[in-house]
């Protein structure tokens, strides 16, 4: 009978180590079984647990399970999944979380945007840059508003002027052109 993390064939009475990737849980194992696929690189030879897990999958008392949408883990993990961030969202088995762009908040599994930052406005469920001498406060806004008529330039995220056209004065503490 040979211990745990060994096994004997029955033409050989000799106890032989498993090879790494394998494990014989057993003190009665004629052959040694393949880690599980899950595991990131070896599991434990008596046992057959993961020492660390494979990307997109958490690890729980040597046991790793594919992560959730919504949910992340990186390469090599020994925790948990992970959520995803209010701003990044992810398919199932993600070993990382992909930023929604330009919301403020979106579905964690489906990317769809539900609020969008400053500079932004919701258009079926994406944010898009208000651009020109167009700006939003952000939030569920559909629309950019149009700047002051006397802005060259302004911010997109709040309307304030930054450059006025010719004939008008910059005050920059209020981000206003005057006559």
């Amino acid at each position: 009978i040979c211990p745990v993390g060994t096994y004997s064939s029955e033409a050989s009475a000799k106890c032989e180590n498993c090879a790494d990737g394998t494990y014989a849980s057993s003190t009665k194992s004629a052959t040694c079984s393949q880690c599980p696929t899950t595991c990131d690189g070896y599991c434990i030879k008596t046992s057959g647990l993961c020492a660390a897990c494979k990307a997109g999958y958490g690890y729980s008392n040597g046991n790793c399970t594919q992560c959730q949408a919504g949910t992340y883990s990186p390469l090599g993990s020994t925790t948990s999944c992970q959520s995803c961030s209010s701003t990044s969202w992810s398919n199932a088995g993600a070993s990382s979380c992909t930023t929604c762009p330009g919301c403020s908040a979106c579905g964690s599994t489906t990317g769809t945007c539900t609020s969008c930052k400053a500079g932004y406005k919701l258009v079926s469920g994406k944010c898009t840059a208000c651009t020109g001498l167009t700006y939003s406060t952000g939030g569920t806004a559909t629309t950019c508003s149009s700047c002051p008529a006397s802005c060259k330039t302004c911010d997109n995220t709040n309307g304030k002027c930054l450059t006025c056209i010719g004939g008008y004065k910059f005050t920059s503490s209020t981000g206003v052109c005057t006559q």
